[in-house]
């Protein structure tokens, strides 16, 4: 007898083995691909993020003032790389597709008097919320509360999503809706839906810097 003749193949339950662990690693795979490409892309919305509270900050505090266009408005921060499909327009777009904003030359101009502007990634999400797409980063202003619910007057706060549930914001202070206008909160958010975190960031008191 010839010795290959002895030799036996896989049998169909080692196939079918072999074919599920294979299937089980590649699964492993794809999800820790996926973390890391999520986790890679809120890292550089948060560092975006912070260049423009840092800068908002930086022109707010030399200027003892917000840009004209800041109170009671919502608009863009950049223009660069945003989408131009939020609405039936083709011009630039960011917030979210319920509710689409778009930059605001004299809020932009004045911060491009301390250097080029910071460019927030322009990647969409879908946010799994009444907003619907969501993109960009806006600075908004709405009235703030203090702790024992007093009006103050309106001050500018930062917009932007990140990918993901209950993701932490990283910027401080955090603000929640509450009746009346907006709170600040000790959660690292201010709202999550399954595929993704808003951020409500409350922006300071000229008074105080």
């Amino acid at each position: 007898m010839k010795p290959w003749a002895k030799q036996k193949g896989f049998t169909i339950v080692e196939l079918l083995i072999v074919i599920v662990v294979i299937g089980i690693l590649a699964a492993i795979t794809i999800v820790a691909y996926n973390g890391i490409q999520q986790r890679a892309k809120n890292s550089q919305r948060i560092t975006t993020a912070k260049e423009w509270q840092k800068r908002i900050i930086a022109y707010t505090a030399s200027n003892s003032a917000y840009p004209a266009g800041t109170i009671g408005g919502h608009s863009c921060l950049g223009s660069d790389g945003y989408p131009t499909d939020l609405d039936v327009n083709a011009d630039v777009d960011c917030h979210s597709s319920g509710n689409v904003k778009h930059p605001l030359a004299a809020i932009n101009t004045a911060y491009a008097t301390l250097g080029s502007l910071p460019v927030f990634p322009g990647d969409k999400l879908e946010s799994g919320t009444g907003y619907g797409t969501v993109v960009g980063i806006s600075v908004r202003s709405a009235e703030t509360l203090d702790p024992a619910g007093t009006p103050k007057l309106l001050y500018p706060m930062l917009y932007y999503w990140l990918l993901g549930a209950n993701q932490d914001c990283i910027l401080r202070p955090v603000l929640a809706p509450v009746t009346g206008g907006y709170q600040q909160t000790s959660a690292n958010f201010t709202s999550s839906s399954t595929t993704g975190t808003l951020c409500i960031i409350a922006l300071p008191d000229p008074a105080n810097l």
